[in-house]
């Protein structure tokens, strides 16, 4: 019985290709049965094809000149294969591809519009086909080939022909780009039915063999007759070519008319053949009756087997269908009660029984098309009435619960306000004795102020009763307060405003009389007023006291006119206004003093001051004592600015000094800026890095001493205010600003001088890096190029260059190199080798463990080895010969390799370019193409470049607990190791490696973000990827 993806690939084939995939999945008996079903088709379809092109169904009586380019045109089909479902090729004289193409093929499918044929059996683990490929890569491409698979760049045979429609018998070019070889030879037919052919022609029968040979070749032609008919939609374009065809026979008939007496014989041999023919006819009808017959009886049981799947399959689709139309009808009703049932959850107390009376007519109607899920509908109807009547009953308890807990509050807060009510008629008690106690105190203060200022004693007894009186308003204000304090959250349960007078009858809730809001305002008030008064009376007795001290001191002063009035005549003269002044003040009057004292004080002609004119007196000797006090005042202000003066002076000097210190560190910087222009980018863009750190280093010295003189300049300037008057610190400052000003710009100077420096010395390391890496380039095309040039392993190598050491010391780097093969330098295509300076400095550089003074083993054959990824799917050999057959594997797109030798050249005309190599994936050595004759590129440069995937550190060492490692943790202890982030790519120095210890893969790496080389895990012991192939 056919399967479903044969019935698929018979759809998508044209209808030639259809009969030759059931011809090929077919029985021996099938494929008899085949043949003699379809002999009266061949024969409608050779008189149909025969019609198309013009010509009339052949007769044995037709004149020769109509057989004739039947004849031409059978010979040309007869160098082809035809649309067969098997063939076989033999003969081959090749070694190597004799064995891979020699054997029987079958037809599986078609390429550019013509069949390909498979091989039965695979070659080596290869698959061996046969396909056409057209002229899209060229016409040089264009023909029929043999290769591993349809379209791939690894060929066995070719043939050229490019108008067979099926594959050319002879004519193939073994190897592809050889000669012809003779003995290659497709036939029709597979393996399987040779022994058939074989056993036919043991029969005995006279002539039997070569009739049953020549019936082949009638199938044959049959056969071609019968793919030219269903190919006729596709073959009018060819029309036009065929009808050419014809016009030419036609030109050839008068030619063929001088040759009839030879077709006459032609005509007499084709009649024997005829004759011979019918004979073999005979004989084979039996033959095709028996076929015919065991074609009939398969045929039926085909039908009977085709029917029952028929059967079967309507019977599944009608259970499908009526399974669909059931689970439909389930979902449905489902969905009916299962609405209901969300009615019932959202029904209230008043909607409760009547959803439930709904739900219970559903589930009458509906539960029993509910099928499985039956049950479960029951349950969920039975859970929605019981949690919707849990959810009304909760729903009541709530509402009564929240009913009885507004009575409690409304219960409560009666209470309180009853409370509230009586505190507040206690406060408006306490307020209204705070209110007496206030006008209390303003009487007293009022009584104060009416007191005459004429005796202390009066004044204080009023002020007595003010305090008092304040004392007691205090009081009683300070316990309104408090009592406000203590039980104003009580009373704030009242109404801020009076409430509304009531209906009649009905019960008060609220006090009469004022609030809480107008009672604390009252107090407000009553607060602001006796502060208001106490302040007042705190005014008035001040002033009063005031009046009485000035009374005191005036009748004070006048008791001390009386006595320096030593004559009693009411008047001081000039010798008691001396003794005054003298006695009470310790002045001795000058003379003008005096004289103005009584120009200005004497009165009537009189020689004196009179006692009214005391206190003008007192104010006429305060003059002249503050005038003698300023006498002496200037007389030291003098001497005073003469000692600042002395002090500037010799500041001055200092300025100077430090002026001179500024011109020093001036022309210093200047050194540093001049040698600092030698650093400029233009400057050193030319110049190598071992020419750039000395000139950095020079600079580096003169900014240096700019500095030091800089900061001992800043050192000056501020010691020139050390010590200083504070008179004169504004002085200074104007003085030293012109020296602060040029000292301060010096230090931009040197942050400029120093960042250019910085910036030199880090394009130096920079150039550094690169020429060390472009040397390190160098020094690996020369290692490779001297392999090349001897030939040697990459052990040998090693060898060569370490003198057959351990490690490579500097004398061995340095002889290998000056001595080793070179590339002749070509128009600049080869740089010149490396000098002994830069040999030193790459050997310094390749020292890959600390305080060593050679390079390992791992770090010079990280140089040598080579690595290529596969850009393109090939196969991995044993051997040189791209003709070998012993293949170990496909190479994947993507794979890494590591070169083992040189390339070498390979086909006829060395086109072939093929190395030795190690796979990293699965380690296994052998041969691959690196480019193919037809430019096909399979391997490219790679550069073993490892990605992080996870985060981990770099160290200096391989060990993680050896002595260097701790030792270098120790010198660490203050700094951050270095962290490779997710993303960050590093180049590696020396595969991965497992740590014995630890069990951690560790490679050596240098990352190409900032240069550094050191250690990274790769694979943690738990199997944990930290760094990836890129």
């Amino acid at each position: 019985m056919m399967n479903y993806g044969q019935m698929y690939q018979q759809q998508q084939m044209p209808a030639g290709y259809q009969q030759m995939y059931q011809q090929a999945q077919a029985s021996p008996a099938q494929k008899a049965g085949y043949m003699q079903q379809a002999a009266p088709g061949y024969q409608t379809a050779q008189q149909s094809y025969g019609a198309a092109y013009g010509q009339q169904p052949q007769q044995a009586q037709q004149p020769q000149q109509a057989q004739q380019p039947q004849q031409a045109q059978q010979a040309q089909k007869d160098d082809l294969v035809g649309s067969v479902a098997h063939i076989t090729v033999q003969g081959c004289t090749h070694a190597m591809v004799g064995g891979i193409v020699r054997g029987s093929f079958t037809a599986n499918g078609q390429n550019h519009g013509r069949p390909t044929y498979k091989k039965d059996q695979q070659v080596n683990g290869l698959d061996v086909q046969m396909y056409y490929w057209d002229e899209r890569d060229g016409p040089s491409f264009s023909g029929w080939w043999f290769g591993p698979k349809v379209g791939g760049d690894q060929v066995w045979a070719y043939h050229p022909n490019k108008e067979a429609m099926t594959p050319p018998k002879t004519g193939w070019k073994v190897p592809y780009d050889g000669p012809v070889d003779q003995t290659f030879v497709i036939s029709a037919g597979g393996g399987q039915q040779q022994p058939q052919q074989q056993g036919y022609g043991q029969q005995g029968y006279p002539g039997q063999q070569q009739g049953y040979q020549q019936q082949q070749q009638q199938q044959a032609y049959q056969q071609n007759q019968q793919q030219a008919y269903q190919q006729q939609q596709q073959e009018q374009q060819r029309l036009q070519q065929q009808q050419q065809q014809q016009q030419q026979m036609l030109k050839q008939q008068q030619e063929q008319q001088r040759q009839q007496q030879m077709q006459q014989q032609m005509q007499q041999q084709q009649e024997a053949r005829r004759q011979q023919e019918q004979l073999k006819q005979q004989q084979m009808m039996a033959m095709k009756q028996r076929q015919e017959e065991m074609r009939q009886k398969q045929q039926q049981e085909l039908q009977m087997r085709a029917a029952e799947q028929k059967r079967k399959m309507e019977e599944a689709q009608r259970k499908k269908m009526e399974d669909q139309k059931r689970a439909a009808e389930e979902a449905r009703a489902c969905f009916e009660v299962r609405q209901i049932i969300q009615q019932v959850r959202m029904a209230t107390e008043q909607t409760l029984a009547t959803k439930q009376q709904e739900l219970a007519e559903i589930m009458v109607k509906n539960l029993s098309q509910c099928g499985a899920a039956a049950d479960k509908i029951k349950q969920e109807s039975e859970q929605a009435v019981e949690q919707t009547k849990k959810r009304i009953e909760a729903i009541a308890e709530a509402k009564r619960k929240d009913e009885e807990r507004k009575a409690e509050a409304a219960k409560k807060l009666k209470e309180a306000q009853e409370k509230a009510a009586a505190l507040l008629k206690e406060l408006v008690g306490k307020v209204d004795s705070a209110e007496k106690a206030v006008k209390s105190l303003t009487a007293a203060a009022e009584a104060l102020e009416g007191t005459s200022p004429t005796k202390m004693t009066t004044i204080k007894k009023a002020g007595s009763k003010v305090d008092d009186a304040t004392e007691e308003a205090t009081a009683a204000l300070q316990a309104c307060s408090s009592f406000l304090a203590e039980n104003g959250a009580a009373m704030k349960v009242l109404p801020a405003t009076k409430p509304k007078p009531q209906e009649p009858g009905a019960t008060a809730t609220e006090p009469d009389g004022p609030t809480l809001q107008v009672v604390v305002t009252r107090l407000n008030e009553l607060s602001k007023s006796k502060n208001a008064t106490v302040t007042k009376a705190g005014v008035t007795k001040t002033t009063l006291t005031k009046k009485v001290e000035a009374k005191t001191q005036l009748d004070s002063k006048l008791t001390k006119f009386s006595k320096f009035d030593a004559n009693k005549d009411g008047l001081l003269d000039e010798k008691e206004i001396t003794s005054y002044a003298k006695k009470e003040f310790g002045l001795s009057l000058p003379k003008a003093a005096m004289t103005k004292i009584m120009a200005s004080l004497s009165r009537d002609g009189k020689k004196g001051v009179l006692k009214d004119d005391f206190q003008l007196l007192n104010v006429q000797v305060g003059i002249a004592r503050e005038a003698a006090k300023d006498a002496q005042r200037r007389k030291k202000r003098e001497a005073h600015e003469k000692q600042l003066e002395e002090m500037k002076t010799s500041l001055r000097e200092k300025i100077a000094e430090v002026g001179q210190t500024y011109a020093a560190a001036e022309a210093k910087l200047k050194g540093a800026e001049e040698a600092g222009k030698t650093l400029a980018p233009a400057a050193i863009k030319s110049k190598k890095s071992q020419e750039i750190l000395p000139a950095v280093e020079e600079v580096e010295s003169k900014l240096q001493e700019a500095r030091e003189a800089s900061e001992e300049l800043q050192k000056e300037v501020a010691g020139i205010k050390e010590d200083i008057n504070p008179e004169l610190l504004t002085w200074i400052d104007n003085e030293v600003r012109p020296l602060t000003t040029k000292s301060a710009q010096l230090k931009p100077r040197i942050q400029s001088v120093s960042n250019n420096l910085t910036r030199a010395r880090a394009d130096a390391k920079t150039k550094d890096a690169a020429e060390l890496k472009a040397l390190e380039a160098q020094l690996t095309d020369m290692l490779k190029y001297h392999q090349n040039a001897k030939n040697m392993t990459i052990d040998d190598m090693f060898a060569a260059v370490s003198k057959n050491k351990e490690t490579v010391d500097k004398e061995s780097f340095l002889g290998f190199f000056q001595a080793c093969e070179k590339q002749q330098a070509e128009a600049e295509k080869v740089a010149a080798p490396p000098s002994d300076e830069d040999l030193e400095r790459a050997f310094a550089f390749l020292v890959d463990v600390k305080d060593s003074e050679t390079i390992s083993k791992d770090r010079v054959l990280s140089l040598i080895r080579t690595y290529m990824k596969v850009t393109k799917e090939t196969v991995l050999t044993g051997s040189l010969s791209i003709k070998a057959t012993d293949s170990k594997r496909r190479l994947e797109v993507g794979e890494i390799l590591e070169i083992l030798s040189p390339p070498s050249a390979e086909g006829e005309a060395d086109e072939v370019k093929r190395v030795q190599c190690r796979t990293l994936k699965d380690n296994l050595e052998g041969w691959v193409t690196m480019s193919g004759n037809k430019g096909s590129v399979f391997l490219e440069p790679y550069t073993l470049t490892y990605k992080v995937v996870k985060e981990t550190i770099m160290t200096e060492t391989f060990e993680l607990d050896s002595e260097e490692a701790k030792e270098a943790s120790k010198q660490l202890k203050d700094t951050e190791p270095r962290k490779l982030r997710p993303g960050e790519l590093v180049e590696v120095w020396i595969w991965p490696k497992k740590e014995e210890k630890s069990g951690l893969q560790r490679l050596k790496c240098r990352t190409k973000k900032d240069g550094l080389v050191g250690w990274a895990t790769a694979v943690g012991n738990a199997g944990t990827v930290f760094l990836e192939m890129a």
